[in-house]
């Protein structure tokens, strides 16, 4: 009742003759650490940087989508997000600027999002969406409105102040993929399609 975790063991007692005289009841409060425990899996689960779920932690979500759908026959969409030119910010405004600005489009994206989307840092500047039960046509229309948001942004650092942009590959689930690793092929391909296009922009699979 006050919310409390408490570990129980219990045992028959018996005399020495063998007589049985109840049962023993042993407990013990594990909560500070089944609480560690639980705050440490949430940190390998999560990118400390931007406050968002990892790698790891998506394609966990990924699979997990993957066989709801396919037993269910609902849509689900990806969305890949690459943040133009970073070099470049690293290399003109340092490492304080590229963090500050990996942490700038996450917290502008993390309220356009529903909670059932898994939204995740996958390394460097790069980025994914898994959007639950969502056809291709919504999820273009919420990239386009993810590339405005970004173009909106103004990273404020030391060395100064400057705006980002990101180019966007979009995959929906086909009846012919065999795992889910092959609508992250196709939204990976076409992120690259849209960086080779100019940048700053939204690419179909």
């Amino acid at each position: 009742r006050d919310d409390r975790i408490l570990e129980r063991y219990s045992r028959g007692l018996r005399d020495r003759e063998g007589m049985y005289w109840g049962r023993i009841w042993f407990y013990r409060d594990v909560t500070e650490h089944e609480r560690m425990t639980e705050r440490l899996v949430q940190l390998s689960r999560t990118d400390m940087l931007t406050d968002i779920a990892n790698r790891r932690a998506f394609m966990e979500a990924l699979a997990e989508e993957y066989r709801r759908a396919r037993r269910y026959g609902h849509p689900f969409t990806l969305l890949m997000i690459d943040l133009d030119h970073f070099k470049t910010v690293n290399d003109n405004y340092g490492h304080e600027g590229g963090d500050a600005a990996l942490k700038a489009f996450s917290r502008t994206i993390k309220p356009m999002l529903r909670e059932t989307d898994q939204f995740a840092r996958m390394g460097g500047e790069e980025f994914s969406i898994l959007l639950p039960e969502t056809a291709l046509d919504e999820a273009m229309q919420l990239a386009e409105r993810i590339g405005r948001a970004v173009a909106a942004i103004r990273v404020n650092c030391r060395r100064g102040t400057f705006g980002i942009t990101a180019s966007i590959g979009v995959s929906e689930l086909q009846p012919q993929d065999a795992d889910p690793e092959e609508t992250l092929g196709r939204a990976d391909k076409a992120l690259y399609t849209a960086k080779a296009e100019g940048r700053n922009r939204v690419a179909s699979a």
